[in-house]
């Protein structure tokens, strides 16, 4: 960074603290640093900005903005030197007040009261480098600070001035201050030895921490074993589905679709008696199915706490929040709530709906939040939305919503008050998620419109390389055969039997394939 061309009218400028002075002399030293050099550097033509009031004090960007403006700053080593390990420090503290008096601000007062302490000054050393050693490196002020270690990171006489703690050498730092090219050249190297040094980055430390905090795990015996291990440079994207991902074979088109810099690995739910699944695919993508679990009251309030109270988090826990409370109430609360038809059997089949929601929704989370090095989340149809949204809270990482249907109309015998539940329910969703698509460009257009939201087309059809010839079609030029594909549930009202019954009147080289979950209505079609 250049800070040759700043101009900052402010010599000497400090925003400090009075601390308690039971936090010990490292905590004081805050304040007594900027009372000793307002008065001692008083009457000189040094342009000080210096105070120790709450009043005073700048946040946010305003902070910045008053650093930027200063040659120098001046500082001490954070944290504290006093710490109440035989829990008598407050005692100890009434009793030093009946003896000087009531707290008042001056130095006298404050060393009689520490010299009261001296017995446990410094019985843990706690002295650290603080966020503010790298704001003012980072705006090129540089600082005049005590003696200390600032953990490690700081060069005295290359990153800072060391100001000794009687002030013998103050005219040396002032000398400092005045000479621009001495003081740039200290800010310089501050600049790309500290800020820039990647050592120092949230990023490392971070790393640092889950390295340490995995070996001292492992040490204690308590780690747990990974079910799978991807050691991989392809982003990581976590699919999931309300049930065994194989059923639908476009989720194993997206897994083996995808791009080489992407890992599309499945994440879905078996019915509760059912084995677990784990395989890992061709191109090295793990596929999960996991046993159902049911939703337990208050499951909530821990996803709370994990989404950090943020917007896409909120939006998933809130869904599945009013779930578990529509599902308590009586049959007239709920028809009241809901404007559902009183006593209607269609209304049995819209608990069971929602219980299936909760009940994916934290089958899945309880799997997802055990994963790491996730990069990405598609939720395939309403079902996994609310557990991705959470999932994008906790993780932060974008969400992709893939819709091969629009909900409230999939169920062809759901009356009006669920189609309309189901609606404003997903137009609330699809507000938090970063990409939808759906299957055809009808259904994106619906659904844009329906939900202000962009949804683009991914159309609904097998990858042209993975298609297999039907055996009807032995025997003729391969290039004149015209394949359509009704991939989907099979159910009554789709309409299933209407094209079966009408494929007669088509050319003979058009090909008929039906794709979808086993059931006795796919049967009688075939």
């Amino acid at each position: 960074m250049n800070f040759e061309n700043e101009r900052r009218p402010v010599d000497i400028g400090y925003r400090g603290s009075i601390q308690p002075l039971e936090f010990g002399r490292l905590a004081y030293e805050k304040q007594r640093i900027a009372d000793d050099i307002k008065s001692l550097l008083a009457g000189t033509d040094l342009l000080l900005d210096i105070s120790n009031r709450w009043e005073d004090r700048f946040g946010g960007d305003a902070w910045f903005e008053f650093l930027r403006s200063c040659k120098a700053t001046l500082g001490a080593e954070s944290g504290a030197t006093i710490f109440d390990l035989d829990g008598d420090l407050d005692e100890r503290c009434k009793a030093i007040e009946c003896k000087l008096g009531p707290f008042r601000e001056g130095h006298a007062y404050a060393e009689a009261f520490l010299a009261e302490l001296e017995d446990i000054e410094n019985n843990i050393h706690y002295n650290q480098i603080s966020p503010r050693h790298f704001e003012a490196i980072a705006t090129g002020t540089i600082q005049l600070l005590y003696p200390g270690s600032y953990s490690g990171l700081l060069v005295a006489g290359r990153h800072y001035f060391q100001l000794e703690r009687d002030y013998s050498n103050l005219d040396e730092a002032i000398a400092l201050v005045r000479d621009d090219r001495r003081r740039k050249e200290m800010a310089r190297l501050a600049f790309e030895e500290v800020i820039l040094n990647k050592a120092n980055w949230i990023e490392s430390f971070v790393s640092r921490f889950d390295c340490l905090l995995d070996e001292l795990i492992s040490a204690k015996g308590v780690a747990a074993q990974p079910v799978f291990k991807v050691n991989r440079k392809a982003k990581n994207i976590l699919l999931l589905a309300a049930h065994e991902p194989r059923i639908d074979p476009r989720l194993g088109w997206i897994e083996k679709g995808a791009s080489s810099e992407l890992c599309i690995h499945q994440l879905g739910v078996v019915s509760e008696t059912a084995q677990a699944i784990i395989m890992v695919e061709k191109r090295k993508g793990v596929l999960l199915a996991y046993p159902k679990k049911r939703w337990s009251t208050g499951a909530c309030n821990s996803l709370f706490a994990l989404t950090r109270f943020s917007p896409e988090g909120l939006a998933g826990v809130q869904e599945l929040l009013f779930m578990e409370h529509a599902l308590k109430l009586s049959e007239g609360k709920f028809c009241e709530l809901f404007g559902a038809p009183p006593d209607d059997k269609r209304n049995d089949v819209f608990r069971w709906y929602l219980q299936h929601f909760l009940d994916t929704s934290i089958s899945l989370l309880d799997r997802a939040l055990g994963m790491r090095g996730v990069h990405a989340i598609i939720a395939t149809d309403l079902d996994t939305l609310a557990a991705a949204l959470v999932l994008k809270g906790i993780m932060d990482i974008p969400v992709f919503y893939d819709a091969h249907e629009y909900w409230p109309e999939a169920d062809v015998h759901s009356l009006e008050y669920e189609k309309q539940f189901w609606e404003r329910m997903e137009r609330r969703l699809v507000a938090h998620v970063d990409y939808c698509q759906t299957v055809s460009l009808g259904l994106a257009k619906l659904m844009s419109e329906q939900y202000q939201v962009p949804f683009e087309c991914l159309p609904n059809c097998e990858p042209r390389g993975h298609l297999l010839l039907h055996e009807s079609s032995e025997g003729k030029n391969t290039d004149e055969i015209c394949r359509f594909l009704f991939l989907g549930s099979f159910a009554v009202g789709r309409g299933i039997d209407l094209l079966i019954k009408a494929w007669p009147e088509t050319d003979e080289r058009a090909i008929l394939l039906l794709q979808g979950v086993d059931n006795a209505y796919k049967e009688q079609m075939v």
